[in-house]
């Protein structure tokens, strides 16, 4: 049996229940990735009593290599799926929310799931979004990667789909060991932004404060 307490069953009456996540809010450098997740009943009632995706967990609290074993089984049991990322130049252009909003929206666009029901983790008003108008019926929960399986798989798409494309991104732009901090501020990273100046897939506000010091 796992831990987690929220079911989403109370919204079955939908053609579908999403549970959905980010990746790469508050990284200096890189894509934020978002992850859109559905089970069906049966399913969840598996998952639940620990038959299925055995010791999932948020993804920040498991290691690198149970969201490594996580990531195909999610795919493989869930009845849809989807994960979309957003470039930092959109990030700079737009806000990091209104990136969020934006690759939710193209990724309900894609499954055509519009009037499926959405569980975000996090305090997010989808009403804020200035480029995206067509809000989905969505309850917003704080802490939900801990309290609802569909969250914490998307939470663990998500970041192993991200963390991917910063290796890839290691490998092209050389001196910033995105392959180990995936972006985020550690002293090293901070060190070779003030030492080389900022790569093409900086974020360029995040960095400010960095660059002037």
């Amino acid at each position: 049996m796992n831990s987690f307490s929220y079911k989403e069953s109370e919204f079955f009456h939908f053609p579908a229940v999403f549970g959905f996540d980010e990746a790469g809010r508050g990284p200096l450098a890189g894509p934020v990735t978002i992850a859109i997740v559905s089970f069906s009943e049966k399913t969840l009632t598996q998952i639940h009593k620990g038959e299925l995706l055995k010791g999932i967990a948020d993804s920040k609290k498991i290691s690198a290599k149970k969201r490594m074993e996580l990531f195909p089984e999610i795919q493989e049991v869930s009845e849809k799926w989807i994960i979309q990322s957003v470039s930092p130049k959109f990030i700079e252009k737009w806000n990091i929310n209104q990136a969020i909003f934006y690759a939710l929206g193209k990724a309900i666009t894609k499954l055509q799931a519009e009037d499926c029901f959405f569980i975000l983790d996090g305090n997010y008003k989808l009403n804020q979004s200035i480029i995206w108008k067509n809000i989905p019926n969505y309850i917003s929960i704080p802490k939900a990667d801990n309290s609802v399986v569909s969250v914490a798989a998307a939470s663990i798409l998500a970041k192993v789909a991200r963390d991917r494309i910063m290796e890839v991104y290691s490998r092209k732009i050389s001196g910033y060991e995105f392959e180990k901090n995936m972006g985020y501020g550690t002293q090293k990273h901070c060190d070779a932004i003030r030492k080389k100046g900022l790569s093409k897939i900086h974020r360029i506000s995040y960095c400010k404060n960095i660059l002037d010091s």
